[in-house]
């Protein structure tokens, strides 16, 4: 007891300290622990995640068929890039595109066929010898296609540029037929007043390319024709037809009538 008495603030001290290092040991237990209920009473709520729709696929699945069964490269007829495309510029100012087929050969189009007739008619004595008429619509020349008059003398060679008399049939005077012998094929043909000498040597045709607006009447074989920037040369010409031939290309075309 003597000791406590002389002793007794140390020993209140001693239980003091004692005490607060108790409480220094248990206190960061103590705050581990309530920081352990608080996170764990906190909940944060994790948002739902929508549900998610299927991928449309419908437009790859297109063009993987379509990969599949490519196009063919097209080099020629609407390909503008080998066949340009030809305008052309209207009266009030407008420009019209026309299309490949819309020009060309293709476009022309045979209004008329008309026959070249070679025709040989006698018209009357006069003296010693004979007028004769002579029409010749195939001759290349214009101005020798007309009908125009020849005159035969008996007592001459009795033969012109066309044909010769080989005979006069029934008095000279007054002849009842003459056999005459053309000159460009040396064939024998008989003719009277009443009956002359008719044959169709070839055919002319008015043809129409709308496209220019342009016409050609009674364009003959070999006559040229100028059209979407070429030239075609007549061939031939029939009743049923008209053949072409182009000059940049010698390509064949035939036009039905």
């Amino acid at each position: 007891m003597e000791f406590l008495k002389n002793h007794y603030e140390k020993v209140i001290l001693g239980v003091v300290l004692l005490a607060l290092a108790l409480v220094a040991a248990w206190l960061p237990m103590q705050i581990s622990e309530e920081k352990r209920k608080i996170e764990s009473s906190i909940t944060v709520p994790k948002p739902e995640p929508d549900p998610k729709k299927p991928t449309d696929l419908a437009a790859v699945e297109f063009i993987r068929e379509e990969v599949k069964n490519p196009p063919k490269a097209r080099l020629s007829d609407g390909h503008n890039t080998f066949n340009s495309v030809v305008w052309r510029k209207m009266p009030d100012g407008r420009l019209i595109k026309l299309r490949p087929e819309d020009v060309g050969v293709n476009q022309l189009k045979i209004e008329a066929v008309e026959p070249l007739n070679f025709i040989i008619e006698y018209d009357r004595v006069s003296g010693s010898g004979y007028y004769f008429n002579v029409t010749r619509e195939q001759a290349e020349q214009a101005s020798d296609r007309r009908r125009r008059p020849y005159y035969i003398s008996l007592n001459s060679a009795k033969k012109n540029e066309v044909f010769s008399i080989v005979e006069v049939r029934g008095e000279e005077a007054d002849p009842l037929a003459f056999v005459l012998k053309l000159v460009d094929s040396d064939e024998d043909i008989v003719i009277s007043k009443s009956r002359p000498y008719h044959v169709t040597n070839g055919y002319s045709a008015t043809i129409a390319y709308a496209p220019e607006n342009k016409t050609w009447k009674l364009a003959r074989n070999k006559e040229p024709l100028v059209f979407a920037g070429d030239t075609n040369i007549i061939v031939d010409i029939n009743p049923a037809e008209v053949i072409l031939r182009a000059v940049s290309n010698e390509k064949t075309t035939t036009i039905p009538f």
